[in-house]
């Protein structure tokens, strides 16, 4: 019985498919969208636990940002992993502070994978330990995002 779910967000099937396989694996549920409006679709059908999600889509660079928006929009609490192959530092911050809770990127292995996604899960800031993006950085970026939508 899966103690969690996901959805993952990319425009390549084998990634879709290979986070599939790993996540159901660590007993998620699994859900699955090629772009950003099936994303977001599937994100208000479902709710996931966490949202695993590239940045970057076919013709439409760094689109991924207004999929974060839309579901912090209508869920604040989201729990959101981004999964890019981007390791600029200033995308990076931008997308914590757009409200994802952690950057991961794609050449990574599966338990970091993993691991990240049990710390998104609980809440935690999880950064990539070879972005030059500080975790200080990425907590002060989560912290004036929330400190913004309180006021």
């Amino acid at each position: 019985m899966p103690d969690s779910s996901v959805l993952v967000v990319d425009d390549h099937p084998l990634i879709l498919q290979a986070c599939g396989m790993v996540f159901e694996e660590a007993h998620a549920a699994v859900y699955c969208a090629g772009d950003v409006e099936e994303g977001y679709r599937c994100f208000v059908a479902n709710r996931p636990t966490v949202v695993v999600a590239d940045l970057t889509y076919r013709d439409r660079p760094l689109s991924g940002f207004s999929l974060i928006a839309r579901i912090r929009a209508v869920a604040p609490e989201a729990r959101i992993l981004v999964f890019s192959m981007n390791d600029d530092p200033t995308v990076v911050a931008r997308a914590l502070a757009a409200g994802a809770t952690g950057y991961l990127l794609k050449d990574t292995t599966t338990s970091d994978l993993l691991a990240a996604f049990h710390r998104v899960r609980a809440g935690m800031v999880s950064i990539d330990h070879r972005l030059a993006v500080t975790r200080g950085d990425a907590v002060r970026h989560r912290f004036r995002h929330h400190t913004r939508s309180l006021s």
